[in-house]
């Protein structure tokens, strides 16, 4: 029992460590953009992907509308919804959104994908920022993005938003989804956020011919950044108050999103590996309340200060990326620990049996 909690303990640390040196990378200082010139500045497309998003596209639009930026092109792709998605957006022309009906969906395409090709084709930008309809952009957010993409000299930017309502229990039993992002960064497979993205449109239509090459891939913005990444031109940013990029997803699109990727992303070596380390960081808490039930306090005074150093370590690192209140968080790890493990072996099973989908569309891995 004491190797068991000692390498609870041992894998804890090691993830602190990884965390701290990624997270560093993550934290870059956001210039102010030269608005001296406005002619000078490149334009902007926001292109906005929407299937059955009712429930969230009018907070979308409002706030993207508030945008500050000058040459700025709002564009909002209805793909198919089977609600009142498209009539909001619709609605909004007034304000000068741009409505695009998604084309049929090709049998070679995955459905995002190529709702993401007929955008690109749509838009004019020299940048081009792909958004989710549950992210949401401060006034300052665009200019930011831009500032910061002129300032490093990339050729696409991905952002990790951070929770307006840390308390709501989207957020407090939020998926590990974003955290295996993070601490498996690596130069060859880069931390790479779906919410919002930009990327120069020279790139994605002459080096990737639009959305074409990865017309199949469940994460494709991740097949994209991969490969700028070792050319050195990708950044991965979380976002904070300067940048103001938040966003909100209910518990049950969070469900759906890991099991779509976790597979893909991981492989089975990957889930299983994930899966072992999930179970080690459970059994302090186990030998806490097997410790209370057999009298044995020093099992008990033992697992209880490595689930705190456990607690400490998810504490800081929610805190850092503003994802949930880390002290409710902190008190349901358990829980969340145990849905986790169930997310990853549901996303293999299902995908083995061909049973996930996305939206009401089949995903299959090829």
């Amino acid at each position: 029992m004491y190797v068991l909690i000692g390498c609870a303990f041992l894998v804890t640390a090691a993830v602190g460590i990884k965390l701290r040196r990624v997270l560093t990378l993550f934290r870059g200082e956001l210039p102010e953009l030269n608005r001296t010139n406005i002619d000078a500045l490149p334009s902007v497309s926001l292109c906005i992907p929407a299937r059955n998003e009712m429930h969230a596209m009018t907070t979308c639009l409002e706030n993207a509308l508030l945008s500050n930026y000058p040459k700025l092109e709002i564009i909002v792709l209805d793909d198919g919804s089977r609600d009142t998605t498209g009539h909001l957006i619709k609605s909004f022309a007034h304000s000068g959104i741009r409505f695009v009906e998604g084309s049929p969906l090709p049998s070679a395409w995955l459905g995002k994908n190529h709702a993401l090709e007929d955008l690109l084709r749509e838009s004019s930008g020299s940048l081009v920022i792909f958004a989710d309809v549950d992210t949401q952009f401060s006034v300052d957010s665009i200019s930011q993005l831009v500032a910061y993409m002129q300032k490093t000299n990339a050729d696409m930017v991905s952002v990790l938003p951070f929770r307006l309502n840390v308390m709501r229990s989207s957020a407090v039993f939020a998926t590990f989804r974003h955290f295996w992002n993070i601490v498996s960064h690596t130069k060859a497979k880069p931390a790479v956020a779906s919410n919002a993205w930009m990327i120069k449109r020279s790139v994605i239509s002459e080096k990737f011919n639009g959305f074409k090459s990865v017309a199949q891939n469940v994460r494709p913005e991740r097949e994209v950044a991969q490969q700028l990444s070792l050319e050195g031109t990708y950044r991965f940013i979380i976002s904070n108050n300067v940048l103001g990029m938040s966003y909100e997803k209910k518990l049950s699109s969070q469900y759906e999103t890991s099991i779509r990727i976790y597979y893909p992303d991981f492989g089975l070596g990957g889930i299983a590996l994930r899966i072992f380390l999930l179970i080690i960081a459970l059994t302090p808490y186990l030998f806490v309340v097997y410790g209370i039930s057999t009298l044995d306090y020093l099992l008990v005074v033992v697992s209880f200060i490595v689930t705190l150093f456990i607690s400490f370590i998810n504490a800081w690192y929610l805190g850092v990326v503003k994802s949930n209140n880390y002290g409710v968080t902190s008190l349901c790890l358990p829980f969340i620990m145990l849905r986790e493990i169930y997310l990853l072996a549901a996303s293999f099973v299902l995908y083995k049996t061909g049973r996930v989908t996305w939206k009401g569309r089949p995903v299959s891995l090829k």
